[in-house]
């Protein structure tokens, strides 16, 4: 008789739950309506089991199917789902009306963003009040190596993460302005932690200037950004160092919002001050995060 596995080495998983999740993954990586027949090729599984899970998902709500085409697209439900974590989320609660203020003083798109693996994730966006402005999505992914907001978030990664994440990570060109070389990236990022933002000079898209700033918890760890975009014919030389002012001090009064008691005096003085390392804090000033 073999020995009992102990429990720490037993495997739980449930493999149909593991397959019915990937074939979501696929559904909604594809980014528009996708057949089972190139579901099944994307995944190595077999055609017909691809179709039996579709089936029992479209039971359960999570997938719809186009009757005209035949082909599949994610469910409604799976944004209520989403919502319900969005409200779930602290972070978001309390950035909301500091993001408002945010875009009606500078008339401009503002963007909340966390780590999501790989990626920068868009929590919350207030949308500019001027016809030309900048087109995103909440739940939507942006890359880290060439958006202000991505880049704040690479620059908060120690060293060790920050090796580990670029052995996985493919630094893909954009446009013209985007940073491809790892050198070249570490550099700018040392220039990020220095001054205390971030700029994405038309690294991600065209004629978009965007400016990010670290939002830090009550333990000074850097858990989202903030951001300005707009288009380049506003987010000109003449104006940056007022919005770089302006980001730094929205991304200052939320992150004392969520507990963190750093010294923050020098977010608004110059749009060159301010370390992103995180900075000591004084003995007996620890309040908890809400």
């Amino acid at each position: 008789m073999k020995p009992a596995k102990p429990a720490k080495d037993l495997d739980y998983s449930i493999q149909s739950v593991i397959r019915a999740t990937r074939i979501i993954n696929a559904v909604a990586e594809a980014g528009r309506d996708v057949g089972a027949q190139e579901i099944s090729s994307t995944l190595g599984l077999h055609l017909s089991t691809v179709f039996r899970f579709l089936q029992t998902l479209g039971q359960c709500d999570l997938v719809e199917q186009d009757p005209e085409t035949g082909k599949y697209r994610l469910s409604l439900k799976l944004l209520d789902w989403g919502m319900q974590v969005l409200r779930r989320m602290d972070l978001r609660r309390d950035a909301l009306p500091f993001l408002h203020e945010l875009s009606e003083k500078t008339r401009e798109m503002v963007h909340l963003t966390v780590m999501n693996r790989d990626s920068a994730i868009y929590i919350e966006k207030i949308d500019s009040p001027t016809p030309l402005r900048v087109y995103s999505e909440i739940g939507k992914v942006a890359p880290l190596h060439c958006t202000g907001v991505g880049k704040v978030l690479m620059a908060a990664l120690s060293d060790e993460e920050l090796a580990e994440l670029l052995k996985r990570y493919s630094l893909m060109r954009f446009t013209p302005n985007t940073i491809t070389d790892r050198g070249a990236l570490k550099i700018e990022l040392d220039r990020i932690r220095a001054q205390g933002y971030a700029e994405d000079k038309e690294e991600h898209e065209q004629h978009i200037h965007c400016v990010a700033a670290p939002i830090r918890n009550h333990l000074g760890k850097v858990v989202a950004s903030i951001s300005i975009a707009g288009p380049t014919t506003r987010v000109t030389p003449a104006r940056l160092p007022e919005l770089i002012v302006a980001v730094k001090d929205a991304a200052r009064r939320i992150s004392t919002q969520l507990g963190f008691t750093g010294e923050q005096d020098e977010a608004t003085r110059s749009p060159r001050a301010g370390d992103m390392r995180p900075p000591e804090r004084k003995k007996h000033q620890i309040r908890v995060s809400r």
